[in-house]
């Protein structure tokens, strides 16, 4: 696991400076295109659960992106959501379920304004770790691979970024569901507007 967060971060940085580096446009690469190729989203927000876990708190994410042109790309979502579960007694209190998620992107957008509305979608790995009670931290986490995806909906306003997600996946062993939906914001680097002089 320490391994695949370390080459992502590697992917990440690699992304990063290229993203930020100058780019030539007097050949025909970039011809008709308005944005640089590649960029990497940065957002924190809210997560919802859908099925016994009335409780959300907070996503992380993170998601470099290549452009297949102004309208189109691919990306990789990089998303640490913990959940939270209330239980029945007093004594059990709650539970914590963190849900790390790795899956590939693709968004279309609809304008290559200053506000750019787009829709998405993803699939790929969701691995749930529950602790069992909130009362003892000390327990151990059981991570629960589940293959699942989600559809988005957004803006981008400028270098802000906004979107909503809902994830769904397999149901667990014992039939409940670990679905949530995540309002998202933040902002991206690299992947600005081309110097068209």
């Amino acid at each position: 696991m320490k391994n695949i967060i370390a080459a992502l971060l590697c992917l990440c940085l690699a992304v990063i400076c290229r993203a930020q580096s100058p780019l030539s446009h007097d050949g025909q690469r970039y011809q008709h295109d308005t944005f640089h190729k590649y960029k990497i989203d940065g957002t924190v927000g809210g997560a919802f659960p859908t099925g016994r876990q009335p409780n959300g708190t907070l996503v992380l994410t993170a998601e470099p992106h290549y452009r297949l042109s102004d309208e189109n790309e691919l990306g990789f979502r990089v998303q640490e959501a913990f959940l939270r579960q209330l239980n029945s007694g007093k004594i059990e209190g709650f539970s914590i379920s963190p849900m790390d998620s790795y899956c590939f992107t693709a968004e279309h957008y609809f304008s290559n304004r200053f506000f750019r509305p787009f829709i998405g979608a993803g699939a790929g790995i969701f691995r749930q770790g529950e602790v069992i009670n909130g009362a003892f931290p000390s327990q151990s986490i059981l991570e629960v691979p589940h293959i699942g995806g989600f559809p988005r909906l957004g803006f981008e306003l400028g270098v802000l970024r906004f979107s909503a997600e809902y994830n769904f996946m397999q149901n667990n062993s014992n039939g409940s569901n670990s679905g949530y939906i995540s309002i998202n914001a933040g902002f991206f680097m690299g992947g600005g507007g081309l110097d068209r002089r």
